[in-house]
């Protein structure tokens, strides 16, 4: 998003978690509900975010209009973000979309469950990443909301939470022209950014030993200047050390400096 977008995106995340009211898993699932709603009426979707309306007067419309759909604290939510400015149409429904999710990890947080959520999606990337003939399976546009449940639903058995398999699903539902391996890779940035964290993975040939992650989580706090989460990735082609990718950069001979910090670390 650019612009009055990603200005706006960045208010209503805000709104999100500072509202505790919307931290249950009820109001979560309720945002990601109606941001289908809103996606599925091209007229209301126009209406919502045309800057010729007056804020109020786009807010009283979502009100109107969804009012019977969503929970009450859903309802009041989408009617702020409509005041907002977006640049394009689309980015309201991809903003409401991380709301619902960020309302979710939110309330994973607040029963402590926020890492084993965390570590489901994680899990359920990497298996994607894994089989090809999964993804494309389940990237099926035919596919229908409730068959790919079930297929979810076969894989992880009774392992995941209601809370994953509902963003798991959703995720892979609503992609937006990304991949699926991608659409959930920035599920998991959402939900480290919920604890003011960013995401790094490491691609390692052999699994890290409790005490390798640790040196290597503080030294990467200490590059970005922020709480990093390590995600490591077990890749027998990697012939040795490791490779680290935060957000768009990877830490590699490209970057020398960075990853001679890391490999110090590692050796202790």
């Amino acid at each position: 998003m650019l612009g009055a977008s990603k200005n706006a995106y960045q208010s209503l995340i805000k709104l999100v978690d500072s509202n505790k009211n919307l931290h249950s898993f009820e109001n979560g699932e309720s945002i990601l509900l109606l941001a289908d709603a809103i996606t599925g009426s091209k007229t209301l979707l126009t209406t919502l975010t045309d800057s010729g309306i007056s804020p109020e007067a786009r807010a009283g419309v979502a009100k109107d209009v969804l009012a019977k759909v969503g929970t009450n604290d859903a309802v009041s939510l989408i009617s702020e973000a409509v005041k907002m400015r977006w640049s394009q149409t689309q980015d309201l429904v991809q903003a409401l979309e991380a709301s619902g999710a960020r309302a979710l990890f939110a309330a994973s947080e607040v029963k402590n469950e926020l890492d084993r959520v965390e570590d489901e999606v994680f899990a359920f990337e990497r298996a994607i990443a894994a089989s090809g003939e999964l993804e494309l399976l389940l990237a099926d546009p035919n596919m229908t909301t409730s068959a790919r449940t079930n297929v979810i639903n076969d894989l992880v058995g009774k392992t995941f939470s209601a809370t994953s398999i509902l963003l798991v699903n959703h995720a892979i539902s609503h992609r937006h022209g990304r991949s699926i391996t991608s659409t959930l890779g920035d599920l998991q940035k959402l939900a480290a950014a919920r604890r003011g964290r960013v995401l790094a993975e490491v691609t390692s040939a052999i699994a890290l030993t409790s005490d390798q992650e640790q040196r290597l989580t503080t030294a990467l706090t200490a590059i970005y200047k922020q709480e990093v989460q390590v995600q490591v990735v077990i890749d027998k082609k990697v012939i040795g050390g490791v490779a680290v990718r935060v957000g768009d950069e990877v830490i590699d001979g490209t970057v020398a400096n960075r990853l001679a910090q890391v490999r110090r670390q590692l050796a202790g």
